[in-house]
């Protein structure tokens, strides 16, 4: 458009010229004019073609395929251990328990406050289940020894015991020896003389008879805890000997702890 306005003033001059100018130059002013007029036109299509020339279209982006997401399971975790159960068993007073001893026990050799061992020969029953098996282990010590001097004094030997042990654990105890075979070893000659003797509640009538004016046992004999196991009272010495069997007693109720 503004190409076109320039011209009009340009036409009005050519227009003048050939009012002046007469004939035969007539033609060839239309020539001219016609010329002007086409120029001007193509230059004003171009124009135009330039400013209304479209904006380019945005590109439609392709929407992307999503993947399909593959979930993974979940592994169930394992429940965590909650270790070795373990319950109560109580071997009740008054229950017997067979045993056999680990070591020699004698008049001759032991002193007081020697300590030894015996295994249990067979399990102990609780009231829900073994409370002691066996091959458990049960300590005690020599608590008073008296050895036989002169004829009518007893070679005593007295033992009391501490502690069981099962599974590992230590439990405290109080038991009386109520049956051994302790051995009678002649200091005089080789001989022995081999005796099953029962203690319990003969030996309260056996300590306290009286041979020849003197008590079978000494005071301090007597006042040490423990079970005395007497035999003989000539120039001889008492002996347990090695793997001898012997019955306990339970004086207290044991409670031990078992794993489930």
């Amino acid at each position: 458009m503004m190409r076109t306005r320039k011209f009009f003033p340009l036409l009005a001059a050519v227009a003048v010229f050939a009012a002046g100018c007469g004939g035969d130059d007539q033609s060839d002013l239309d020539r001219e004019l016609d010329l002007a007029l086409a120029e001007d036109s193509l230059a004003e299509l171009g124009d135009t073609a330039a400013v209304e020339e479209p904006a380019e279209q945005p590109r439609t982006q392709q929407p992307r395929t999503q993947q399909p997401q593959t979930q993974t399971p979940r592994q169930q975790q394992p429940a965590p251990d909650p270790g070795p159960q373990y319950r109560e068993l109580t071997v009740s007073t008054g229950t017997a328990i067979r045993v056999t001893l680990d070591q020699e026990l004698s008049t001759r050799t032991s002193q007081v406050g020697d300590l030894f061992t015996t295994t249990v020969a067979s399990d102990v029953m609780a009231d829900n289940g073994v409370a002691i098996p066996a091959g458990s282990q049960i300590r005690g010590r020599v608590t008073a020894v008296q050895k036989s001097g002169q004829p009518g004094q007893a070679a005593v030997l007295k033992i009391a015991f501490d502690e069981v042990t099962v599974d590992g654990a230590t439990y405290p105890v109080a038991l009386t020896v109520t049956e051994a075979t302790p051995t009678s070893e002649s200091r005089s000659s080789t001989g022995e003389k081999v005796g099953k003797i029962g203690i319990g509640a003969a030996a309260g009538a056996i300590l306290g008879q009286v041979i020849g004016g003197e008590p079978i046992i000494g005071a301090a004999i007597g006042a040490a805890a423990g079970t005395a196991i007497v035999l003989g009272s000539a120039d001889s010495d008492a002996v347990l000997a090695e793997g001898s069997p012997m019955t306990v007693t339970v004086d207290q109720p044991i409670t031990v702890e078992r794993e489930v």
